[in-house]
């Protein structure tokens, strides 16, 4: 019984259909399956037990370890949490990764039918691949039905399922409520259709008041100056009559039906992934969904220095330039978690002193609409940025190369502040950006062109604007130059490998040398037993000399250990391809293995 662990990936929180089949497979292969079905139960011992029924115990219980010590190492350790208090028995183990993984509850196969009918032909592949993914997903939605479950209950939650489905984006939240219910009764779901209705009526009649008037009141001069958008940031009025919002609102929804056409399980595997960075907003809290969107505090404009911020960011998307849609998930203070909704650079106008410096750039700012403040990083700059940071009793000072780009002033409650303002997406100016001027940012910015080309052009000056303000020399590995230089993917090493002696001879013809050494030798040829590591190395006068010196191999090596040679690779060169060679080969009864041509990593031992 084979000892090595199993080589398919281990399981995470969304592999366990193809974790567990794999796995199964694996422990049929060793033989403890029956074992972690519980069809083989531990042999039953006599009250004076004899030896034989102490040798068939200790061996169902040497199985039983091995099958549990498997599992255990199969498993992510975010995973492991699941089998605490049972490592040592197969049977529960199994059991409550099933539980866990497949819950049979009426959300878990809305989910399925959802990923079943999104299901769409992909380009590159054909109907057969279609065939095949819809299978899998008609065998995940039977693994998640009970036993009992028969078509009665079936067009109970279809028809259940197709009112849920139907709901807009607004209903998102009653929507997840529904989902969490044990059971999905027609009957239940339409009263809670009626309820939810009759709430949005209630919520509806009940707006504040306050936003009400502000929207409805004529812009007369004394009024326009207390009405300003935090949107696009004018005066005048509010944000829901804002064309910008408006705009802005249509294109997003917009684009949300687009992405839906697209089929949704794509996009729910690229969100899985996104989701799996965890970014943390330090002490920062989320907006309430009860503040009224008119009325917002001048304190949410401000930049609060945070230590225990992992990136920049901010819930002002008319902050932001060169934006990108990003899905990240952030955890705050209280442990909520919320998500981002795209990243970009902001620009901060700094005072000091009450002198107006230079404006910063800062990147790679998450842009999280539900975040009440706006978070500066300071472990970030500290760290990634080069940032030196300096506090006394009243200001944080942050400096770079000896210089003070921006200070913090510290108030009251112990929260440091920024001083200056943030510019507003619609202004332009020139701003200094928080990475360093150094060649290899250079390199980046000119389409990875060469180290040597980009500091010709900055000695003879060549390029107006190009220079550098740091000297730290660039990383020796580029990894997109790596990867565009290329020509094939890197080969894998074999998970096929020989042990037993004499199994697999791998063999290479080297040559010829340029000079001939005293013998006249002008080649050399490798014999090398991938189970041994024997080697053998003949030298040569020619090549077709290559028949000869196999013939000696051979006898050398089965004398000295004692069994045949069963199989020969070589790259299927003329020296190995004679009649002589391929006659002598099979009347010895070895198999003649050849690598793909151009391709001699096939044969890596002997090259």
């Amino acid at each position: 019984m084979s000892s090595s662990t199993p080589q398919f990936p281990k399981l995470n929180s969304h592999n366990y259909n193809t974790w567990s089949g794999e796995m199964q497979a694996w422990l049929r292969a060793q033989g403890v399956w029956r074992i972690v079905d519980a069809s083989s139960l531990a042999p039953m011992l006599s009250t004076t037990p004899t030896d034989a029924q102490i040798t068939a115990f200790d061996a169902w219980a040497l199985k039983s370890d091995k099958a549990a010590g498997w599992m255990y190492l199969s498993v992510e350790d975010d995973q492991k949490i699941h089998l605490k208090g049972i490592e040592g028995d197969p049977v529960k183990m199994w059991t409550a990764l099933c539980d866990v993984h497949m819950q049979k509850r009426p959300g878990m196969r809305f989910n399925a039918y959802d990923d079943l009918f999104s299901i769409r032909k992909q380009e590159d592949k054909n109907l057969q691949t279609l065939i095949n993914r819809v299978d899998t997903a008609i065998r995940r939605i039977q693994d998640l039905c009970p036993t009992d479950f028969d078509l009665a209950k079936l067009d109970e939650e279809l028809a259940s399922m197709a009112m849920i489905r139907a709901l807009p984006d607004e209903f998102s939240n009653f929507a997840s409520s529904l989902l969490l219910m044990d059971k999905l009764d027609k009957a239940t779901i339409q009263q809670a259709f009626v309820t939810e209705e009759s709430q949005h009526r209630h919520r509806a009649s009940e707006a504040p008041a306050v936003a009400s008037a502000l929207a409805a009141t004529p812009a007369t001069p004394a009024l326009s100056g207390l009405l300003k958008c935090i949107f696009c940031l004018m005066n005048g009025h509010v944000m829901e009559k804002c064309h910008r919002f408006t705009k802005m609102q249509q294109e997003a929804q917009q684009s949300v039906r687009n992405n839906r056409s697209k089929g949704k399980k794509a996009y729910r595997a690229q969100e899985t992934k996104l989701e799996e960075v965890v970014e943390s907003a330090g002490n920062a809290s989320a907006c309430s969904l009860s503040d009224p969107p008119t009325l917002q505090n001048d304190s949410d404009f401000d930049w609060l220095a945070d230590t225990g911020a992992t990136s920049h960011m901010t819930p002002h998307r008319q902050w932001m330039r060169n934006y990108n849609e990003m899905r990240v998930s952030i955890k705050l203070a209280d442990h909520t978690i919320i998500y981002s909704a795209g990243i970009g650079t902001v620009v901060f106008n700094p005072v000091v002193k009450g002198k107006e410096l230079r404006s910063v750039e800062l990147t790679r700012v998450l842009h999280v609409p539900q975040l009440r403040n706006n978070l500066l990083a300071c472990l970030y700059l500290t760290k990634r940025k080069g940032f030196k940071l300096e506090v006394d009793d009243t200001t944080m000072h942050f400096k770079r190369a000896g210089e003070t780009l921006f200070t913090a002033r510290i108030t009251s409650q112990h929260t440091g502040i920024l001083n200056g303002v943030t510019e507003p997406l619609f202004e332009q100016a020139g701003a200094a950006a928080t990475l360093p001027f150094d060649i290899n940012l250079w390199h980046c910015r000119l389409g990875h062109h060469s180290y040597t080309d980009i500091q010709k052009m900055i000695r003879d000056g060549l390029v107006v604007g190009l220079h550098l303000d740091s000297q730290e020399q660039p990383d020796p590995i580029c990894e997109p130059c790596l990867a565009g230089k290329m020509t094939a993917n890197p080969f894998p090493t074999s998970l096929n490998q020989s042990y037993a002696p004499l199994e697999l001879i791998h063999s290479d013809l080297h040559g010829p040398l340029p000079v001939a050494t005293i013998e006249g030798y002008r080649y050399w040829v490798t014999f090398i037993d991938a189970g041994t590591k024997l080697r053998a190395v003949l030298f040569l006068k020619l090549k077709s000399d290559t028949f000869e010196a196999f013939r000696t191999f051979k006898a050398y090596a089965e004398n000295l250990l004692k069994c045949k040679i069963q199989a020969l690779q070589d790259d299927k060169a003329g020296e190995y391809m004679s009649n002589a060679f391929i006659k002598f080969t099979n009347e010895c009864g070895i198999a003649r293995r050849h690598t793909t041509r151009n391709r001699p990593q096939q044969n890596g031992v002997a090259e």
